[in-house]
């Protein structure tokens, strides 16, 4: 379906979880390659310009957003790069705070897309 749009081309797809919480699709997009991030348990994706270990460039594309918004929940960059605060602790489960506490994690794009797992 989006894959097959014309929209763009898919160059990869990493299904690799070992160290990370999400998935990730290379695909070649406005003449570069970008990335799609999918988290592994809820339906958020985002767009990232490159992907290194603890630091991951995010982008917004209002095309992309619209395409994909059908079927994800597509998180901003602005959203991305907030600071965590005490309400978003109160959602996460002991083991989950630890993490973050151990890795410093300071936003909650750390959260939602983590080389934690």
């Amino acid at each position: 379906m989006l894959a097959n749009s014309g929209l763009f081309k898919v160059l990869s797809f990493d299904f690799e979880t070992i160290g990370k919480n999400f998935y990730t699709c290379e695909v070649y997009y406005k003449d570069k390659s970008i990335f799609i991030l999918l988290n592994i348990v809820f339906p958020y994706i985002c767009f990232a310009k490159s992907i290194q270990y603890f630091n991951i460039k995010y982008f917004d594309d209002e095309v992309l957003e619209n395409k994909f918004n059908e079927f994800y929940d597509v998180i901003k960059t602005n959203e991305l790069l907030k600071p965590l605060n005490f309400e978003d602790y109160k959602q996460l489960n002991k083991t989950e705070i630890k993490q973050l506490r151990y890795y410093d994690s300071l936003t909650v794009g750390e959260v939602i897309f983590n080389f934690l797992d």
